[in-house]
C-alpha cells in the first residue's frame, strides 16, 4: 500500500510517494540510486546588490576577459561601462566611431541605477593639473545619485602624469570619507607579464585585476556579502502526523534552503530560497526523517548546513 508524505511551505506543496518496502517511486527526476527527488520549492530570489564600474580602455580588459569579469561579478548585479579614451569630466579623445562621453556624463545619465557601489578607473586620458578638481566633481555627482561607496583605482605609473594623478587619488579620502583607494599601481608593480603594452592588460593581467578588485567590492558591499552563519535550530513541534520545523536565522540571512532524508537515504534539497523560518512536514505514525537548513545572504551566497533535526512521527 502506498502512503503520502506532504512537505508544505507556505502555499506550495511537494508530494512524495513512498512504497511499503521503504523505497521511493518517481515523482520528479530520478537520482543515481533510482529513487526520486521531488521538484524543489523555490521562492522569488531577492536581487543582489548593484555594482557599477566606470572605466576607460584599461579597465576595459574586463569586457573581453570574460572569466575575470565573471569572477569579479559573482553574486553581484555587476554593470561594466567601458569606453576607450574616456575622461573624467570633459569629453574624451576620438576613438573608433567618435569621442566617448565623460565619466560625469555617464553618471548623470545612469543616476540612481548605478547602485550603492561604484568603481572608478578613469584617468589615463586626463591632465594631472585638473584631476583633483575633476575627482571632486565626480564624487559630488555620485553622492547626488545615491552612491554610498566609491572604489577609486590608481593608474599604472608608466608615465609621470599618471604618477602625479595617483598622488591626488591617494589624497582624496581625506575629503571624501566614502572613497576607498584601490592601489592597483602598487599591486601591479613588478608584473610586466600582466600587460600587453605597459598599460593595457592581457588575459593574465585581467585575472589579476579581478582578484585585486574583488575584496574591495565585498568590503564595500558589507554585511550583505558575508556568507551567513548556521541557523539556530529550535525544537520541532510534533503532533500526530505533523512536524513543524522552526529556526532562527542570522542577521544577514534573506532566504533558506531545506533538505530532508529518510533513515540512511541521501539528502534531498526540497526547498530553495524560502523566505519563511518554518517548514511543515506531514507523514504517518512511525515515519523517521532527518532535516537540515542553511541560510543565503542578499547576494545568494549560501552558508553552511545546520546540524540535522531527527524527527519521529
Amino acid at each position: 500500500m502506498r502512503r503520502l508524505v506532504l512537505l508544505t511551505v507556505a502555499a506550495a506543496t511537494v508530494t512524495w510517494i513512498a512504497g511499503a518496502s521503504g523505497g521511493s517511486t518517481a515523482i520528479g527526476a530520478a537520482d543515481e540510486a533510482g529513487t526520486s527527488v521531488a521538484p524543489a520549492v523555490r521562492s522569488a530570489a531577492l536581487p543582489p546588490p548593484r555594482v557599477t564600474m566606470i572605466t576607460d580602455s584599461v579597465g576595459g580588459v574586463l569586457y573581453w576577459a570574460t572569466t575575470a569579469r565573471e569572477a569579479l561579478a559573482e553574486g553581484l548585479d555587476f554593470h561594466l561601462d567601458t569606453r576607450a579614451c574616456r575622461k573624467l569630466v570633459s569629453i574624451g579623445c576620438y576613438a573608433y566611431e567618435g569621442a566617448p562621453p565623460s565619466a560625469l556624463e555617464t553618471i548623470r545619465e545612469i543616476g540612481p541605477e548605478l547602485g550603492s557601489t561604484v568603481i572608478v578607473n578613469v584617468g589615463y586620458n586626463d591632465l594631472a593639473d585638473s584631476y583633483a578638481a575633476d575627482l571632486d566633481t565626480i564624487m559630488a555627482a555620485l553622492a547626488a545619485a545615491g552612491v554610498r561607496h566609491v572604489i577609486w583605482v590608481t593608474l599604472e605609473e608608466a608615465q609621470g602624469t599618471w604618477t602625479q594623478i595617483n598622488v591626488q587619488i591617494r589624497a582624496a579620502p581625506t575629503r571624501w570619507p566614502g572613497l576607498v583607494v584601490a592601489d592597483w599601481a602598487t599591486a601591479a608593480a613588478g608584473h610586466p607579464d600582466w600587460f600587453s603594452d605597459g598599460v593595457h592588460m592581457n588575459e593574465l593581467g585581467g585575472a589579476a585585476f579581478s582578484r585585486f578588485l574583488r575584496p574591495f567590492v565585498l568590503e564595500a558591499c558589507g554585511h550583505a556579502c558575508v556568507p551567513p552563519s548556521v541557523p539556530t535550530l529550535l525544537a520541532p513541534v510534533v503532533r500526530a502526523r505533523t512536524a513543524l520545523l522552526r529556526w532562527h536565522g542570522p542577521d544577514n540571512a534573506v532566504s533558506y534552503d531545506l533538505a530532508v532524508k529518510r533513515d540512511a537515504g541521501a539528502w534531498r534539497t526540497v526547498a530553495l530560497r524560502l523566505t519563511a523560518t518554518s517548514y511543515r512536514v506531514q507523514g504517518w505514525p512511525g515515519l523517521g526523517l532527518r532535516a537540515r537548513v542553511r541560510a543565503r545572504n542578499a547576494v545568494d551566497t549560501p552558508g553552511p548546513w545546520s546540524l540535522a533535526w531527527s524527527i519521529r512521527m
